[in-house]
């Protein structure tokens, strides 16, 4: 019962990670649940999460077959196991859903809990995939514990921000702009952050905004999907054909 425990609280950890990719699967609905099964919710991010898992298999398949990667075109106009290559994209997501809510009842069914040590571990990788660049602690700008502080509590009075619950530092995570930037010793750890996120506010346009807007997702979702997008594609050329997968299921 103990391994049974450990493994099921592993599994959950690790969707539960991935469902921070929060899209959701129902256009304009704003929801954060893709489906429903056996009464348990099944979150949005989970189920683009597993899509893309879907893809990754499929193309393997695909290669496996023809001895070259496909493109994303030669993927789409392809048929997996006698099946639409995007219908085969779809029941593959759709079970892993479903696993993942097998794996989900078990856990209640037990009781599962992370222990100290298990939740120890998950803070060290939040740590360490979150953690600030350490070159302003280490050239005398502001403190790491600061800037975490900052990040996860402090007030920015920026609009795109007021989705994001105060209480952990990734609700910035995608609102801090990769750029060049000056900073000078002692400076406080929110006017280091500030400088990221209000680059990133003057490169938002009103086009931009009012592309968010008729979508009806947040400017937070977008930027997920964003991410997902250039995690998958090989080259600029692939972007707009994964977009365009992503955003047909979406």
């Amino acid at each position: 019962m103990k391994n049974l425990r450990k493994i099921a609280a592993a599994a959950i950890s690790v969707a539960l990670s991935a469902s921070m990719y929060g899209c959701t699967p129902a256009i304009g609905s704003g929801s954060k649940t893709a489906m429903t099964v056996d009464g348990y919710d099944v979150p949005a991010g989970l189920f683009i999460y597993y899509t893309l898992q879907g893809y990754s298999e499929a193309s393997n398949v695909l290669q496996t077959k023809n001895g070259t990667a496909p493109t994303v075109d030669d993927l789409k106009n392809a048929n997996i196991d006698e099946t639409d290559s995007t219908d085969w994209i779809q029941n593959k997501a759709t079970k892993y859903c479903k696993d993942f809510v097998a794996v989900q009842r078990e856990f209640d069914a037990i009781g599962g809990e992370l222990t100290s040590d298990e939740k120890s571990e998950a803070e060290e990788m939040a740590s360490y995939y979150y953690a600030q660049d350490p070159r302003l602690e280490e050239n005398g700008v502001c403190a790491y514990e600061d800037l975490m502080e900052a990040a996860a509590n402090e007030n920015f009075d920026y609009s795109f921000l007021n989705e994001n619950e105060a209480g952990d530092a990734s609700r910035l995570e995608g609102f801090l702009f990769p750029d060049t930037y000056e900073f000078y010793k002692g400076m406080s750890a929110p006017s280091a952050i500030n400088k990221f996120l209000q680059n990133f506010y003057g490169k938002m346009s009103a086009d931009m905004e009012k592309q968010v807007s008729d979508r009806g997702m947040t400017l937070r979702q977008v930027l997920e999907i964003a991410s997902l997008i250039e995690k998958e594609a090989a080259n600029d050329e692939e972007r707009p054909l994964i977009a365009a997968v992503i955003y047909n299921r979406i």
